[in-house]
């Protein structure tokens, strides 16, 4: 239930005459999966959404989609081009998502607006908050957006401070832009999907409101790119992304968790080997006619895969619940810090590296294109998820099954109150307390002394318990 920059209230439209674009969601990575299993069942989940949408359409030829909160400046324009492209995405998630579910549940949609904030907290800003409830597949879904700007309260740039947020000072102007999702399905065999994208910008307030320029508002919505043109004009500020996807499984299908990682080290890696091209093109740019030119060589296709390796530990480690000393689910990949791309800004450093005789940053984050990277995340969610969803929702459910799985949302709905940065800071924002807990799932249980009563339920424990390496 991360949302980060949260708030939000929600209004269902019919499906528009052009219906889904799922295709935007499953050809986000080209390379196919190594299983044959996972590629059959990949590819059977595609087609099965995308002739749905077909015929979602021709059913509904005079549909209208609503239309997202009007524009919103912020102090930072690379938040607010974000931000449109976020609208852009959740749109077509919903859609898709519709189409999966079969049951004819639609996602109540209510957009809001905020000029002030709530007693002198909560920031000014737009969001669109969507959820569905009784589907066939989703029990309960919830994708958010929020996009609001204001100035850090003492309690919001402690904690920012805290985690090296620069300019994270009581006062500081700040943006930010957030898409969250949660799908709690209705059958313990298909496991809950989380996911959400983010970017968060400070200022220096001795400067006032840090400023930027864009070309415009609009974004690509192109599979994991970005035609932000967005620069600040101010040195202080600086807009960092981050987000994620992980899974929580009731029962343990370890092929299913294999290739939902699979799927994610996959992205990483074309992530990784887009940097290492746009470094070589500089590097042969900047030596064209030099005799000493470097030969370009990549390693982002290696084995130890450094990205997907850094962003699997990190999503281990937080969502982590150590009153229990177990973690939420099988995890995935989580990553803060990323950092937007420019061939100016990145000529700018090379150079100085250079000049100083320093090495490009280890840290294999700092090497790839934050904003795109964020984008490409949003836009796997799904088909990442849709092998298990294939091959699982209609097993048939016991009631143990049922009720461990209620016991183990219980987890979910622990780790959230207790030790989820996102609700924190919605909370802290003084906004709808029902939106920020909006991803809360819908039906919960709590035994005293619940444990595991079958071989299944233990090998699920165990893999909480200590990490598995899955991909």
């Amino acid at each position: 239930m991360s949302l980060p920059f949260s708030t939000l209230p929600c209004v269902s439209p019919p499906l528009p005459p052009h219906g889904i674009r799922l295709h935007q969601f499953a050809n986000t990575v080209s390379r196919p999966p190594r299983s044959k299993l996972s590629r059959r069942r990949i590819r059977g989940a595609k087609s099965t959404i995308l002739v749905a949408a077909a015929a979602a359409a021709s059913a509904n030829p005079s549909s209208t989609s609503s239309t997202p909160p009007s524009s919103f400046a912020s102090s930072s324009a690379q938040v607010d081009s974000f931000a449109d492209a976020l609208f852009d995405i959740q749109d077509e998630l919903l859609r898709a998502v519709e189409e999966l579910d079969g049951s004819g549940a639609r996602f109540l949609r209510e957009p809001w607006t905020r000029t002030k904030g709530a007693q002198g907290v909560s920031a000014p800003g737009r969001g669109l908050t969507a959820v569905l409830q009784g589907g066939a597949l989703i029990e309960k879904g919830a994708a958010s957006v929020t996009h609001v700007s204001g100035a850090l309260s003492a309690a919001r740039a402690s904690a920012l401070a805290s985690r090296g947020v620069p300019g994270a000072v009581e006062g500081a102007p700040y943006a930010a832009a957030a898409l969250s999702i949660v799908f709690h399905s209705r059958s313990p065999h298909v496991p809950t999907l989380r996911g959400d994208v983010r970017v968060f910008s400070t200022g220096d307030p001795s400067s006032g409101s840090s400023t930027s320029t864009s070309s415009g508002s609009s974004s690509s919505s192109s599979s994991g790119s970005s035609s932000s043109s967005s620069t600040s004009s101010s040195s202080s500020s600086l807009a960092s992304f981050g987000g994620g996807a992980d899974l929580t499984p009731f029962v343990l299908y370890e092929e299913d968790v294999e290739a939902f990682h699979g799927y994610w080290k996959r992205v990483c890696d074309e992530a990784e080997e887009e940097a290492e091209a746009a470094r070589s093109r500089r590097r042969t740019s900047s030596f064209s006619g030099s005799a000493s030119s470097p030969a370009s060589s990549s390693n982002s296709s290696s084995p130890s895969s450094p990205l997907y390796r850094a962003l699997k530990s990190s999503c281990d480690e937080y969502f982590y619940i150590p009153a229990r000393k177990e973690h939420r689910g099988t995890g995935g990949i989580f990553f803060d810090g990323a950092l937007s791309k420019s061939a100016e800004n990145e000529n700018e450093n090379e150079a100085e590296n250079e000049s100083e005789n320093k090495t490009p940053s280890s840290s294999p984050l700092l090497q790839i294109d934050g904003r795109a990277f964020a984008e490409r995340v949003a836009r796997g969610w799904l088909p990442s998820w849709l092998p298990a969803v294939q091959a699982r929702r209609h097993l048939p459910v016991s009631d143990r099954q049922r009720q461990w799985q209620l016991l183990r949302r219980g987890r979910y709905v622990e780790f959230n109150l207790l030790y989820d940065r996102g609700v924190r800071f919605g909370l802290d924002g003084g906004g709808d307390v029902d939106a920020v807990m909006v991803s809360a799932p819908p039906l919960v249980a709590w035994e005293h002394r619940a444990g595991a009563q079958s071989a299944d339920e233990d090998r699920l424990m165990g893999v909480l318990r200590e990490p598995r390496d899955w991909a």
